[in-house]
């Protein structure tokens, strides 16, 4: 049985959502990272608390898994012992012959210099900066020759030149949890379509440019209700969901993340801006309705006015996708497939 420990970031609930789906008879898998309240799981090893707190969670996590495991999953490029302290504990383990692989989910590896070639939208959110995602890809790929990404556009960046393997592993997304599908059949001329957006970044989703499209089409007259609401527990993010009609995800990034898959889940038809660049990396099967920001109004006004025929359709599209795609027992093979070939 290979033993696998997820550390130290549960960013998306990305941690949970794998290590629930990875544990088999032939995987032992466990986690190490801060709970918190926005996400339902909870880590094998709590490194939470105040500062003082955390740091004591994080050696003593360290004193109690060091050589432990075969593989140390170390998600967003962190680890227990992270930057003020050289890395030390994946230094350690790889040096008694553990694996340790990087797994990059976002602005941890996003760099401006190319995100601005491919993306006319694109704005430093996260503090995103060249010189540091370069010394990121200098530690990890002194350390391993393989390399998890979970978004397409990082397939684009040569990682190639850092790592033997480059892994492209999407997100993922339980589905057993999202068994209300319904996918707008309730919609009728009657009804006023109700619009949702959930940002969990203001400036990352591009909400300005969202808030620009929905008051110049309520000044046009279109008649419909709009959303907007940030920072509230997971919970509260599928109750609005399910009462949406059309999802609104992110607008500035270029591409799709974990709101997109819950609603999709949910059988709800989901407007996003895909970034051209990474259409090539996706399945013509992809059903998130493509615009950007200068297109965003119009298409919301196509789909305000459009049919509760044409909601369904995409709406179990968007269902059938994340099945195919993103469920947690489809990226569970994929993680099992990466542990064999270490």
């Amino acid at each position: 049985m290979r033993k696998v420990l997820h550390l130290p970031f549960n960013l998306a609930s990305q941690i949970g959502i794998i290590n629930d789906a990875l544990n088999d008879d032939m995987i032992y898998s466990t986690s190490a990272f801060k709970s918190a309240q926005i996400s339902e799981y909870t880590p094998d090893f709590e490194l939470s608390g105040t500062k003082i707190v955390s740091i004591f969670r994080r050696i003593n996590c360290f004193i109690k898994t060091v050589g432990q495991f075969d593989v140390y999953l170390h998600h967003t490029g962190g680890s227990l012992l992270s930057n003020h302290l050289g890395h030390i504990d994946a230094r350690i383990n790889v040096k008694i012959g553990k694996k340790c692989v990087p797994i990059f989910h976002g602005s941890e590896l996003r760099r401006p210099s190319l995100e601005i070639e491919t993306n006319p939208f694109y704005e430093v959110t996260y503090d995103e900066d060249d010189v540091k995602v370069l010394k990121t890809l200098e530690f990890w790929s002194s350390l391993s020759n393989d390399v998890v990404v979970c978004a397409a556009s990082f397939l684009d960046y040569g990682l190639n030149q850092y790592f033997e393997h480059v892994h492209y592993i999407p997100i993922a997304i339980d589905l057993s949890k999202y068994s209300e599908v319904s996918s707008s059949k309730v919609l009728s001329s009657a009804k006023k379509k109700k619009v949702v957006h959930l940002p969990s970044h203001l400036q990352a989703k591009g909400t300005k440019y969202v808030r620009a499209a929905i008051k110049d089409l309520e000044s046009d007259g279109l008649d419909f209700d709009y959303l907007e609401l940030t920072g509230i527990p997971h919970s509260e993010v599928k109750k609005e969901l399910l009462k949406a009609d059309l999802v609104i995800d992110q607008m500035m990034l270029g591409d799709y993340g974990v709101l997109a898959l819950e609603a999709m889940a949910l059988g709800k038809p989901v407007v996003g801006y895909i970034k051209p660049s990474i259409l090539k990396h996706y399945s013509v099967e992809l059903p998130i309705i493509n615009c950007n920001p200068n297109t965003l109004k119009s298409t919301l006004s196509d789909w305000l006015t459009n049919d509760s025929v044409q909601y369904e359709k995409r709406g179990n599209a968007s269902r059938r996708y994340v099945e195919k795609y993103h469920a947690s027992d489809v990226i569970s093979t994929k993680y099992q497939d990466l542990l064999k070939s270490l």
